[in-house]
């Protein structure tokens, strides 16, 4: 049986032709054989009489209504799966849904319309079952960037000193012990993600003297105001600078 012979019987479920214009909006679900041998159905509209088919293995049986310009719902489909694959029968109930398509043609219904018969598995081909198409899957969620942040960790053994200030605001003067990380990070509220300016200062001398030192420490977009979440370009360390017998540090990223 030709495929195009088996989705005008499902239209004439309706008494309706279905329109040559794809601009004629349906309800359609799409039930495909899977298995390489003929599977019998039956199905009963709105409840009304039983009606009964031989799907045969590699076609597609469309179940499809036209909506006319009406509202866009489809008549209740009833649908039971001969689901015994041998001489027997084993008439067993599942639901089809059908879904909104702007055609009437399988190839065009979106895939979760889309249905098909396979071998039940552990049943040594005994028995069959329906399955929905997968679904591909959902995009990732977008990130809540809810913080500006910069993270400054400190890799030397010993206590560091710098100074900052947020825009035009007074300087604040900061240590920060060995081991530990300072969180630069400032939330966007409802507002645009933008931050004050960050100025930054570092004195670079570890003994008893003072060299400040300028360093642009740029905040990026992160999710928490904790460090351990903050992108890894929004990290900077404290080191000791090479060439300088461990006199000097300076901030790398």
């Amino acid at each position: 049986m030709k495929r195009w012979t088996i989705i005008a019987a499902a239209l004439a479920l309706w008494a309706v032709l279905p329109s040559a214009s794809f601009a004629q909006t349906h309800g359609c679900a799409c039930l495909s054989n899977r298995v390489g041998v003929p599977i019998n159905f039956q199905f009963s509209i709105s409840g009304g009489p039983w009606q009964t088919r031989t799907l045969n293995p590699g076609i597609v049986y469309a179940f499809c209504n036209p909506y006319n310009g009406g509202p866009r719902t489809s008549p209740p489909l009833h649908f039971q799966l001969d689901r015994d694959a041998g001489p027997g029968t084993a008439w067993t109930d599942y639901t089809i849904q059908r879904v909104q398509s702007f055609s009437d043609q399988c190839a065009q219904v979106p895939p979760e319309g889309h249905y098909y018969v396979a071998f039940q598995a552990n049943t040594n081909n005994q028995l069959l079952v329906i399955h929905r198409v997968k679904q591909p899957a959902a995009a990732p969620a977008a990130p809540q960037w809810q913080f500006g942040c910069a993270c400054l960790n400190n890799m030397v053994g010993q206590p560091v000193n710098f100074r900052y200030r947020l825009g035009d605001q007074p300087w604040s003067s900061a240590t920060l012990q060995a081991g530990n990380v300072y969180s630069f990070c400032t939330p966007y509220g409802a507002g645009p993600q933008s931050w004050l300016w960050l100025h930054f200062q570092f004195d670079r001398d570890m003994g008893p003297g003072t060299a400040w030192t300028d360093y642009t420490i740029a905040r990026v977009a992160s999710t928490t105001n904790q460090c351990v979440s903050v992108p890894r370009n929004g990290q900077y360390f404290v080191r000791f600078q090479p060439g300088t017998n461990n006199q000097f540090i300076h901030v790398t990223k």
